[in-house]
């Protein structure tokens, strides 16, 4: 089983400082050589975050990488999600800008 693909905390930071010049290139789903998806989230101001689907139904539970970037590992692309995200007793849903991949071309 290969290593989930992850970010260095270089650029982790990077990404939580908005210095980042390539954030697609490390945010949303990137699927790893065994065929297996990562998903890399910048979430500012989480403690937990989770993978849901547009109706709220439970994906996986991201761990934490970074200060702000959570990441989760899926055995198939995870479709269409969202984030639901917790920080104490309070809890918001967000649609994640990196799930739809860059849509503007150069």
């Amino acid at each position: 089983m290969s290593e989930p693909v992850t970010l260095s905390p270089e650029e982790a930071g990077m990404l939580e400082r908005g210095e980042h010049t390539n954030p697609f290139s490390a945010l949303g789903p990137h699927q790893m050589p065994d065929g297996r998806w990562s998903v890399h989230a910048l979430v500012h101001g989480a403690e937990r975050v989770h993978l849901v689907t547009p109706a709220g139904a439970a994906i996986a539970e991201m761990a934490r990488l970074s200060h702000e970037v959570f990441v989760t590992t899926l055995p198939a692309h995870p479709g269409r999600y969202r984030l639901t995200a917790e920080r104490g007793s309070d809890a918001w849903t967000l649609d994640d800008p990196y799930s739809f991949g860059p849509v503007i071309g150069e």
